[in-house]
């Protein structure tokens, strides 16, 4: 899927319930809204919603590096595969093409 990346960042501490070290790595990506149009409601907007993103904890480094890289001020489009989690939520896994991005 391409998706055009705004921001990678990388959340570390320590779990308040366990004591256990965690490490999340989440990314931004720039999604264009929809229009909403029924008979109860609608919404006609223009441009972009940024939308929160895992990534998982294998490609994360390269990930990354990669966005880090390519990163000029401006959101950087990637071609990604994604994967869901338990909770039905998208998760970046790896390169949609083997890397060639």
């Amino acid at each position: 899927m391409k998706l055009l990346i705004a921001s990678v960042f990388t959340n570390t501490g320590i779990a308040k319930k366990t004591g256990n070290p965690y490490s999340m790595t989440r990314a931004l990506a720039l999604v264009p809204f929809e229009d909403i149009d029924n008979v109860n409601f609608q919404s006609h907007v223009h441009g972009y919603s940024a939308v929160e993103m895992a990534v998982g904890t294998v490609f994360a480094g390269e990930f990354k590096d990669k966005f880090q890289a390519a990163f000029k001020g401006l959101p950087v489009a990637f071609d990604l595969k994604l994967s869901l989690d338990r909770d039905s939520r998208n998760v970046i896994v790896g390169w949609a093409d083997n890397g060639k991005n």
